[in-house]
């Protein structure tokens, strides 16, 4: 495991902090047609941001992550 310096993390400890990380994955070219998209949700859940459950989920394809969210 790679973990920053304490020096380096400083900032991010002052207050309750949560990382987040969304992203989402569409049918690249000469995919079959009705191919869905990929989106994915993480959020760190410890002091040294290094636990990061994840959530995944098929969707229609080329709908953007806002899609997945609005309706989870």
């Amino acid at each position: 495991m790679v973990q920053l310096d304490d020096n380096s993390m400083q900032w991010l400890k002052k207050k309750k902090t949560i990382m987040v990380g969304i992203d989402v994955t569409h049918p690249g070219p000469g995919s079959k047609e009705g191919s869905p998209s990929v989106v994915a949700v993480v959020a760190s859940i410890d002091d040294n941001f290094v636990q990061f459950p994840a959530s995944l989920a098929i969707q229609k394809g080329k709908q953007e992550v806002g899609y997945y969210i609005v309706h989870c």
